[in-house]
């Protein structure tokens, strides 16, 4: 299952697997019935990711995930959507001297991409 945001099922072409492997793409999966029999290799592991693999787990699938170093952050923090927190630092933090959304104002060149 590819969670990607291109979401596409490249990496079975690429790697000659196309007849042993069925690939599903995210954004038209809706539940674990839609998936044939055996183990799940989920690719990506953002939030559709995680959620997926928990939905699978728990009607008894074996899951395996590929992984990445990207830090995942909570979907939910005191009550409310990442979202929403990520537009309250946009709004009112520079106010304070806080800017999470522009690159320029990181304190070392060295994160600076």
């Amino acid at each position: 299952m590819c969670t990607s945001a291109a979401g596409r099922c490249e990496v079975a072409a690429y790697l000659g697997f196309v007849s042993a492997l069925a690939c599903q793409e995210i954004d038209s999966y809706r539940n674990p019935s839609q998936l044939p029999d055996g183990a799940v290799l989920i690719v990506g592991t953002g939030q559709s990711g995680g959620q997926i693999a928990k939905e699978l787990l728990a009607v008894g699938r074996e899951v395996h995930l590929a992984v990445s170093t990207c830090p995942e952050a909570p979907r939910r923090y005191r009550g409310q959507d990442l979202l929403y927190w990520m537009m309250q630092l946009a709004q009112f933090g520079p106010d304070y001297g806080l800017n999470g959304l522009i690159v320029g104002q990181l304190s070392s060149p060295a994160v600076r991409p």
